[in-house]
C-alpha cells in the first residue's frame, strides 16, 4: 500500500491511503513544498502544495523536531503474512488514528466524526479536496468500493476482520454523500474507534476505486484474459 505524503510518488499496487501532507504546526506561515518536488513544480508539471491540499488539511503536532526529506527505506517481506509490515510502514492512514501519546482517537482522513447514542452506528465525515498519488480525487466512492467491492465479496475477504462484526452480522456501510459515510451495526459496538484507530484490519480508505476497479471482475469481466489489465489481475 501507498502511504501517500507527496501528493506524485507512485507504487506497483497503488493501494494507496489518502492521507494529506503534514504542515509544521505553524498555521501562520505557507505550506513547503517538499524539496525533490519543488523542480516539477517550478516546470509547471505538478500545481503548487498550495493547490494540492484539501480545504482542511490534517497538522500534526512536532514532537520532537520536524523530519528530513529524504531517505531510504529497507524491509524485508517474505510472504503473505507480512502485510502488516506494510500497514505500519507505508499504508497506515486510516480514517481516525490514537495520537502519539496513544491516550486520544483523533481525526486522520476523516475530518470529524459522530457516534450514535446508542454506539451503533459511526458517521464519517472526509476531508474535502484529497487525492491519491496520481491526482484522483479521493471520496466516498473509494470507501464504497472497499465494502461493496472487496469486504463483501467473499473471494477477496474470505475473513473478516472482527472490528466489522456483530454478533449477528458484518457491519454495513453507507454513503451519505461524497463526502460523508456511515457505518452501522445491529447491536452497540463501543470500541469500533478506538480499534479502527489502532490500525490493523481491513482499511477502509486503502483502496482507489478509480485505478483498482480494473482488476476486479465487477468492472472488468475479462480481467483474466491476457493483457486485459495493466499489472496483475484480482
Amino acid at each position: 500500500m501507498q502511504h501517500i505524503k507527496s501528493k506524485h510518488g507512485r507504487w506497483i499496487f497503488r493501494l494507496a491511503s489518502a492521507s494529506v501532507v503534514a504542515a509544521l504546526c505553524f498555521p501562520a506561515l505557507a505550506f513547503e513544498e517538499a524539496p525533490m518536488l519543488k523542480e516539477m513544480v517550478d516546470a509547471g508539471t505538478l500545481p503548487p502544495v498550495e493547490e494540492r491540499m484539501p480545504n482542511e488539511p490534517m497538522v500534526m503536532e512536532v514532537i520532537e523536531q520536524p523530519g528530513e526529506y529524504g531517505g531510504t527505506l529497507r524491509r524485508a517481506i517474505l510472504g503473505g503474512g507480512d502485510q502488516h509490515n506494510l500497514v505500519r510502514t507505508i499504508g497506515s492512514e486510516n480514517l481516525v488514528r490514537w495520537d502519539a501519546t496513544w491516550t486520544e482517537v483523533k481525526p486522520n482522513i476523516a475530518e470529524s466524526w459522530e457516534v450514535s447514542p446508542d454506539a451503533k452506528s459511526f458517521t464519517f465525515k472526509l476531508r474535502e479536496g484529497m487525492r491519491w498519488s496520481d491526482g484522483e480525487p479521493f471520496n466516498a466512492d473509494d470507501v464504497m468500493f472497499w465494502y461493496e467491492d472487496v469486504f463483501s465479496n467473499r473471494d477477496l475477504t474470505p475473513t473478516w476482520d472482527s472490528n466489522y462484526v456483530g454478533p449477528n452480522g458484518p457491519v454495513v456501510v453507507t454513503k451519505i454523500d461524497d463526502y460523508t459515510v456511515k457505518f452501522a451495526f445491529d447491536t452497540p459496538n463501543g470500541l469500533f474507534i478506538q480499534n479502527m484507530a489502532y490500525g490493523f484490519g481491513y482499511y477502509p480508505t486503502a483502496y482507489a476505486k478509480h485505478y483498482l476497479k480494473q482488476f476486479h471482475i465487477k468492472y472488468n469481466p475479462d480481467v483474466q484474459e491476457p493483457g486485459r489489465c495493466r499489472a496483475g489481475c484480482l
